[in-house]
Protein backbone atom coordinates (compact mmCIF):
# COMPACT_ATOMS: atom_id res chain seq x y z
CA UNK A 1 0.00 0.00 0.00
CA UNK A 2 1.12 3.82 -0.02
CA UNK A 3 3.26 5.78 -2.49
CA UNK A 4 5.77 2.76 -3.11
CA UNK A 5 3.66 0.80 -5.52
CA UNK A 6 4.16 3.98 -7.86
CA UNK A 7 7.88 4.13 -7.20
CA UNK A 8 7.99 0.06 -7.58
CA UNK A 9 6.37 0.13 -10.76
CA UNK A 10 8.48 3.00 -12.38
CA UNK A 11 11.96 1.25 -10.92
CA UNK A 12 11.08 -2.08 -13.02
CA UNK A 13 13.52 -2.65 -15.09
CA UNK A 14 15.75 0.45 -13.87
CA UNK A 15 19.29 0.27 -12.60
CA UNK A 16 18.92 1.78 -9.09
CA UNK A 17 21.76 2.21 -7.10
CA UNK A 18 21.38 1.95 -3.35
CA UNK A 19 23.18 3.36 -0.29
CA UNK A 20 24.71 5.78 -2.25
CA UNK A 21 24.80 9.14 -0.88
CA UNK A 22 26.04 11.78 -3.25
CA UNK A 23 28.48 14.36 -2.62
CA UNK A 24 28.02 16.66 -5.54
CA UNK A 25 26.42 17.56 -9.03
CA UNK A 26 28.53 18.68 -11.75
CA UNK A 27 26.88 20.43 -14.97
CA UNK A 28 26.84 22.06 -17.80
CA UNK A 29 24.96 24.39 -19.80
CA UNK A 30 25.18 22.90 -23.02
CA UNK A 31 28.77 24.13 -23.46
CA UNK A 32 30.24 21.06 -23.18
CA UNK A 33 33.36 20.44 -24.76
CA UNK A 34 33.00 17.30 -27.54
CA UNK A 35 33.72 13.83 -25.82
CA UNK A 36 33.60 15.49 -21.92
CA UNK A 37 30.05 14.44 -20.38
CA UNK A 38 27.65 16.92 -20.12
CA UNK A 39 26.84 15.64 -16.49
CA UNK A 40 28.80 14.07 -13.48
CA UNK A 41 27.63 12.91 -10.36
CA UNK A 42 29.69 12.42 -7.73
CA UNK A 43 28.95 9.58 -5.01
CA UNK A 44 30.41 9.67 -1.46
CA UNK A 45 32.10 6.30 -2.31
CA UNK A 46 34.53 8.01 -4.75
CA UNK A 47 32.94 6.76 -7.70
CA UNK A 48 31.67 9.45 -10.32
CA UNK A 49 28.71 8.46 -12.43
CA UNK A 50 28.69 10.03 -16.27
CA UNK A 51 25.62 11.29 -18.04
CA UNK A 52 23.92 13.10 -21.08
CA UNK A 53 21.65 14.19 -18.45
CA UNK A 54 20.94 14.46 -14.57
CA UNK A 55 17.56 14.69 -13.74
CA UNK A 56 17.32 16.31 -9.91
CA UNK A 57 14.87 14.77 -7.56
CA UNK A 58 16.06 15.68 -4.53
CA UNK A 59 13.72 16.73 -1.97
CA UNK A 60 13.35 20.16 -1.04
CA UNK A 61 14.31 20.39 2.32
CA UNK A 62 17.09 18.57 1.14
CA UNK A 63 17.49 20.81 -1.31
CA UNK A 64 17.74 24.24 1.15
CA UNK A 65 20.21 22.59 3.29
CA UNK A 66 22.98 21.37 0.35
CA UNK A 67 22.36 23.32 -2.99
CA UNK A 68 25.28 26.08 -1.89
CA UNK A 69 27.66 23.16 -2.01
CA UNK A 70 25.79 20.21 -3.79
CA UNK A 71 26.08 21.76 -7.43
CA UNK A 72 29.17 22.94 -9.69
CA UNK A 73 28.91 25.10 -11.12
CA UNK A 74 26.63 26.88 -8.46
CA UNK A 75 22.99 27.20 -9.48
CA UNK A 76 22.09 30.58 -10.56
CA UNK A 77 20.66 33.37 -8.37
CA UNK A 78 16.70 32.64 -9.93
CA UNK A 79 17.06 28.60 -9.17
CA UNK A 80 18.39 29.94 -5.29
CA UNK A 81 15.73 32.20 -4.92
CA UNK A 82 12.93 29.59 -5.61
CA UNK A 83 14.24 27.29 -3.26
CA UNK A 84 14.35 29.84 -0.33
CA UNK A 85 11.08 31.04 -1.20
CA UNK A 86 9.01 27.77 -1.21
CA UNK A 87 8.64 26.30 1.98
CA UNK A 88 8.50 22.85 3.34
CA UNK A 89 5.67 22.09 5.38
CA UNK A 90 5.81 19.02 8.50
CA UNK A 91 3.38 16.25 8.37
CA UNK A 92 3.96 13.46 10.47
CA UNK A 93 1.59 9.90 10.36
CA UNK A 94 1.23 6.91 12.61
CA UNK A 95 -0.65 4.30 11.48
CA UNK A 96 -2.10 1.35 13.54
CA UNK A 97 -3.67 -2.21 12.26
CA UNK A 98 -6.41 -3.34 14.78
CA UNK A 99 -7.10 -7.20 14.75
CA UNK A 100 -10.96 -5.92 14.81
CA UNK A 101 -12.50 -2.64 13.48
CA UNK A 102 -14.52 -0.29 16.06
CA UNK A 103 -15.13 2.36 14.22
CA UNK A 104 -17.76 2.79 10.96
CA UNK A 105 -16.05 0.43 8.16
CA UNK A 106 -17.48 2.64 5.75
CA UNK A 107 -16.44 6.05 7.13
CA UNK A 108 -12.96 6.85 4.98
CA UNK A 109 -11.76 9.63 7.16
CA UNK A 110 -12.41 11.03 10.79
CA UNK A 111 -12.56 14.04 12.01
CA UNK A 112 -12.10 15.43 15.57
CA UNK A 113 -12.64 18.69 17.00
CA UNK A 114 -10.63 18.59 20.60
CA UNK A 115 -9.61 21.24 23.43
CA UNK A 116 -7.71 24.26 22.54
CA UNK A 117 -4.42 22.84 24.72
CA UNK A 118 -2.67 25.62 27.05
CA UNK A 119 0.54 26.89 25.61
CA UNK A 120 1.96 24.86 27.87
CA UNK A 121 0.91 22.19 27.54
CA UNK A 122 1.53 22.47 23.35
CA UNK A 123 4.90 21.43 23.56
CA UNK A 124 3.94 18.10 25.60
CA UNK A 125 3.34 14.50 23.98
CA UNK A 126 -0.35 14.67 25.39
CA UNK A 127 -0.90 17.53 23.28
CA UNK A 128 -0.05 16.08 20.21
CA UNK A 129 -3.87 15.63 18.47
CA UNK A 130 -4.31 14.61 15.30
CA UNK A 131 -7.64 16.04 14.13
CA UNK A 132 -7.68 14.05 10.92
CA UNK A 133 -7.88 10.21 10.98
CA UNK A 134 -7.82 8.14 7.65
CA UNK A 135 -9.08 4.62 7.70
CA UNK A 136 -7.88 2.40 4.87
CA UNK A 137 -10.74 0.02 5.80
CA UNK A 138 -12.99 0.55 2.36
CA UNK A 139 -10.34 0.92 0.38
CA UNK A 140 -7.75 -2.27 0.94
CA UNK A 141 -10.21 -3.78 2.90
CA UNK A 142 -7.30 -3.73 6.20
CA UNK A 143 -8.37 -2.31 9.51
CA UNK A 144 -5.96 0.58 9.62
CA UNK A 145 -6.19 3.64 10.92
CA UNK A 146 -3.90 6.51 10.31
CA UNK A 147 -3.51 9.53 12.40
CA UNK A 148 -2.03 12.64 10.84
CA UNK A 149 0.19 15.31 12.56
CA UNK A 150 0.69 18.33 11.37
CA UNK A 151 3.24 22.12 11.95
CA UNK A 152 4.31 21.60 15.41
CA UNK A 153 2.56 19.08 17.14
CA UNK A 154 4.67 17.20 13.97
CA UNK A 155 7.65 18.24 15.12
CA UNK A 156 6.83 16.72 18.62
CA UNK A 157 5.63 13.20 17.16
CA UNK A 158 8.45 12.85 15.08
CA UNK A 159 10.95 12.88 18.16
CA UNK A 160 8.95 10.64 20.07
CA UNK A 161 10.14 6.98 20.41
CA UNK A 162 7.65 4.92 18.90
CA UNK A 163 5.86 2.94 22.30
CA UNK A 164 5.40 7.30 22.88
CA UNK A 165 3.57 8.23 19.99
CA UNK A 166 1.63 4.41 19.82
CA UNK A 167 0.40 5.50 23.59
CA UNK A 168 -0.64 9.46 22.66
CA UNK A 169 -2.36 7.93 19.38
CA UNK A 170 -4.27 5.10 21.51
CA UNK A 171 -4.85 7.92 24.06
CA UNK A 172 -6.55 9.95 21.35
CA UNK A 173 -8.83 7.00 20.29
CA UNK A 174 -10.15 6.51 23.56
CA UNK A 175 -11.25 9.91 23.87
CA UNK A 176 -13.28 9.74 20.29
CA UNK A 177 -14.31 5.98 21.32
CA UNK A 178 -15.17 3.98 24.02
CA UNK A 179 -11.95 2.64 25.70
CA UNK A 180 -13.16 -0.77 25.89
CA UNK A 181 -13.84 -0.91 22.14
CA UNK A 182 -10.52 0.41 21.53
CA UNK A 183 -8.70 -2.71 23.74
CA UNK A 184 -10.95 -5.30 22.57
CA UNK A 185 -9.30 -4.32 18.93
CA UNK A 186 -5.99 -5.37 19.63
CA UNK A 187 -3.33 -3.60 17.86
CA UNK A 188 -1.47 -5.90 16.03
CA UNK A 189 0.81 -3.80 14.28
CA UNK A 190 2.25 0.15 14.30
CA UNK A 191 4.10 2.01 11.12
CA UNK A 192 4.95 5.81 11.42
CA UNK A 193 6.90 8.67 9.93
CA UNK A 194 9.52 11.10 11.13
CA UNK A 195 9.90 13.02 7.58
CA UNK A 196 11.06 16.26 9.47
CA UNK A 197 13.83 14.13 11.58
CA UNK A 198 14.84 12.22 8.37
CA UNK A 199 18.17 13.52 6.61
CA UNK A 200 17.44 12.40 3.41
CA UNK A 201 14.30 14.29 3.75
CA UNK A 202 14.13 17.22 5.80
CA UNK A 203 10.29 17.25 6.11
CA UNK A 204 7.43 16.63 3.88
CA UNK A 205 5.59 18.35 0.88
CA UNK A 206 5.93 21.95 -0.02
CA UNK A 207 4.09 24.46 0.01
CA UNK A 208 4.13 27.95 -1.55
CA UNK A 209 4.94 30.29 1.78
CA UNK A 210 4.27 34.15 2.83
CA UNK A 211 6.25 36.22 0.43
CA UNK A 212 6.24 33.03 -2.22
CA UNK A 213 4.25 32.35 -5.57
CA UNK A 214 3.77 29.92 -8.17
CA UNK A 215 6.39 31.27 -10.25
CA UNK A 216 8.80 29.76 -7.63
CA UNK A 217 7.67 26.06 -8.61
CA UNK A 218 8.29 27.26 -12.29
CA UNK A 219 11.48 28.44 -11.43
CA UNK A 220 12.42 25.27 -9.60
CA UNK A 221 11.46 23.12 -12.57
CA UNK A 222 12.86 24.57 -14.92
CA UNK A 223 15.85 23.23 -16.86
CA UNK A 224 19.40 24.26 -16.88
CA UNK A 225 21.16 22.89 -20.02
CA UNK A 226 22.17 19.27 -18.75
CA UNK A 227 20.65 19.48 -15.60
CA UNK A 228 17.22 19.10 -14.74
CA UNK A 229 14.75 19.66 -11.76
CA UNK A 230 11.48 17.34 -10.74
CA UNK A 231 9.97 16.36 -7.92
CA UNK A 232 6.64 17.17 -5.61
CA UNK A 233 7.61 20.51 -5.15
CA UNK A 234 7.91 20.79 -8.96
CA UNK A 235 4.51 20.30 -9.08
CA UNK A 236 2.01 23.02 -9.92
Amino acid sequence: AGYVQLIDHLAAGVNVILDAPVEGIEWSDGSASAGQPAAVVRLRDGRALEADFCVCTLPLGVLKRDHERLFQPPLPDRKKQAICNLGVGVLEKVALRFEHCFWEGKAKQLHCFYRVPTVEARATPAACEAPYWLSLRPVTGSNVLIAYYATETGRIVAKLSEEEAVKSALALLKSMFKPEEVDAAKLLEVKRTAWIEDEWACGAYSFVAVGSSPEDRSALAAPLGALHFAGEATDQ
